[in-house]
């Protein structure tokens, strides 16, 4: 079932509409690596314009159209910091085994 859910899904979870419900009691429990000093929604806020700056990356890609004007070691840091909220050694992990960071750095 979670398979089926599309990008778009999981970034609207991050919506002030889901803020009494849910993220208030829990986000800083499901996400335990952000700024505890931040509120819950300047947290949310942040998380929401990542996941959209992604998401556009990301249709941009599976459109096949042009990334050339991005930042993409910009993209690369924003995605690792996502991951990180969650988990600081799944982030390194992921930063350890990736290589765009490489093609980035040589922009071919």
């Amino acid at each position: 079932m979670i398979a089926e859910l599309n990008f778009v899904f999981w970034q609207k979870m991050f919506t002030d509409r889901f803020d009494q419900g849910l993220w208030n009691a829990h986000l800083l429990r499901v996400l335990p690596n952000l700024d505890a000093a931040r509120t819950v929604t300047e947290l949310r806020r942040q998380i929401y314009a990542s996941l959209d700056e992604i998401r556009q990356l990301r249709n941009r890609i599976a459109h096949h159209e042009p990334v050339f004007a991005r930042d993409l070691a910009t993209d690369l840091r924003q995605i690792a910091n996502l991951i990180r909220f969650r988990s600081t050694v799944t982030s390194e992990w992921m930063m350890n085994n990736q290589q765009a960071g490489d093609l980035i750095a040589r922009r071919p």
